[in-house]
């Protein structure tokens, strides 16, 4: 097979995530800012519209707008046919945390100033009473 040529499967890939892309970005702009970065569209065929959100709460909250939200999408891409939306709860990548360092031990002379420092603050808190 020639994956170079205009309906190879892998140009019918990169096309279908480019539109998830875009269906995902128009869903970030139609729903309220504390919601955005926690669904994307995760899938889009015959007219269905799949949505995929972090936790089965803001699924249920999203859900009550479905209508709205449909007509958006259809405003937003007049081009395709929004029949129905279907809601998935679904756990999306997360970004791997940074590892932490061990602490360094702190240097005798570091350790001797902060020990001075800590001595003239107390002393001086303790003239002040």
């Amino acid at each position: 097979m020639d994956l170079s040529q205009p309906h190879s499967s892998l140009e019918q890939i990169l096309k279908k995530s480019q539109t998830l892309s875009l269906l995902t970005t128009t869903l970030r702009e139609i729903l309220p800012a504390s919601y955005q970065q926690e669904c994307a569209v995760i899938n889009y065929r015959a007219g269905i519209l799949v949505l995929g959100f972090h936790s089965a709460a803001l699924l249920t909250q999203i859900r009550l707008q479905s209508e709205q939200m449909l007509h958006q999408f259809q405003i937003a891409f007049p081009t395709f046919t929004f029949s129905s939306i279907e809601y998935k709860v679904t756990p999306f990548y997360e970004k791997p945390k940074p590892v932490l360092q061990p602490l360094q031990p702190i240097p005798d002379t570091a350790k001797k100033m902060l020990r001075h420092l800590m001595k003239s603050a107390l002393s001086k808190k303790q003239k002040e009473t």
